[in-house]
């Protein structure tokens, strides 16, 4: 019974609706609008006993949880209702709740900062050089960022030939942490009307810096200008074997383990592959080292015994840029499965 019900109440009606729905809706709007008056009583004695039930049974999950929202995206990809792009962006969106700034900032090592003691032709050089909107000004070193000077406004100075004092043209700038997630720091830079801020580490020091551009790419994806190179940024992962990898440091890890589909994180929070080794290493990092992490998942097979899968990665530093790693081949082994059989 249960079969028939769903068959010719349930998939039926709706594969036939779908087919043609402006049609169907116009064709059967009447009996619809019928029905609708006829059972509006019994309708109503329902709804009722049904506020009944749930104020005395509170319940404050939501109709819709993140998951299911994930797969409806996923199906409207699917079928054509929205393109890849936009699947994306609304993806994003999702997920940039999850983010923080120490996962999307420009780390410290990267910074171009001017001194507040350099003079106005190193100032105007790095301008010229780096191409940058805004550069942070610093006192003394980086972990005393006193302001952020305005590409533009120094260079109208500097061209008519005015008297320049860049403590007097740069502005206050502002400051977050790592782990501020990166839609918090969108409404603080639009509250602030800034478009750069300073990231502090657990000192007090500058860890980095972070742009609007770097948050909504979140979103969006990558931005491009007349000035960014046309070429695309080289992938983050690239299979070069079989089980073999060249992979950028710089791709966190959870990408990572989405894309090998491994399912247990390692029990640390590291923001990137990179990171990660870091912590590893006893050292520092050079070409040739390797490192071994193992990840161990539970699924159930087609006798519904659950079977350890343990995947061994096996890193390997290829290149080096002085103290920073900057290229990883990766080379993956799915271990034996050893079946343990759960008892209820």
């Amino acid at each position: 019974m249960t079969i028939i019900i769903l068959t010719f109440g349930e998939i039926l009606p709706k594969s036939i609706s779908k087919a043609d729905p402006d049609k169907i809706a116009m064709k059967f709007s009447g009996v619809l609008y019928f029905l609708m008056k006829v059972l509006t009583p019994i309708s109503f004695v329902f709804g009722g006993l049904q506020k009944l039930v749930s104020r005395k049974n509170k319940n404050d999950a939501p109709t819709v949880t993140e998951d299911e929202l994930e797969s409806i995206i996923d199906t409207m990809n699917e079928e054509g209702v929205i393109d890849n792009d936009e699947a994306d962006i609304l993806q994003g969106a999702i997920d940039i709740k999850t983010k923080t700034v120490g996962d999307i900032m420009t780390p410290r090592v990267d910074i171009v900062a001017i001194s507040i003691d350099d003079s106005l032709e190193t100032v105007k050089d790095l301008f010229i050089e780096h191409q940058f909107s805004r550069m942070p000004v610093y006192e003394n070193d980086k972990d005393n960022i006193v302001g952020i000077l305005n590409q533009k406004d120094f260079m109208i100075k500097y061209l008519k030939n005015e008297k320049i004092v860049i403590s007097d043209i740069m502005t206050e700038p502002s400051f977050v942490t790592e782990t501020m997630k990166v839609d918090d720091v969108i409404r603080l830079m639009q509250k602030e009307k800034k478009h750069l801020a300073i990231v502090l580490d657990e000192y007090g020091g500058t860890s980095g810096i972070v742009s609007m551009e770097d948050a909504i790419e979140e979103v969006v994806g990558e931005i491009y200008d007349e000035h960014d190179d046309e070429e695309p940024t080289k992938p983050l992962i690239t299979k070069v074997g079989e089980n073999k990898y060249i992979l950028d440091p710089e791709m966190s890890v959870e990408d990572l383990y989405d894309y090998l589909e491994i399912e247990h994180l390692p029990e640390e929070n590291y923001s990137s592959v990179g990171t990660m080794l870091y912590e590893l290493s006893e050292k520092l990092p050079t070409v040739g080292e390797k490192f071994t992490v193992k990840a161990i998942d539970d699924v159930l097979n087609e006798h519904n015994d659950y079977v350890q899968i343990v995947t061994t990665l096996t890193f390997t530093i290829t290149k080096m840029d002085e103290r920073r790693i900057d290229e990883l081949s990766l080379e993956v082994e799915r271990g034996s499965q050893n079946e343990e059989k759960k008892e209820d």
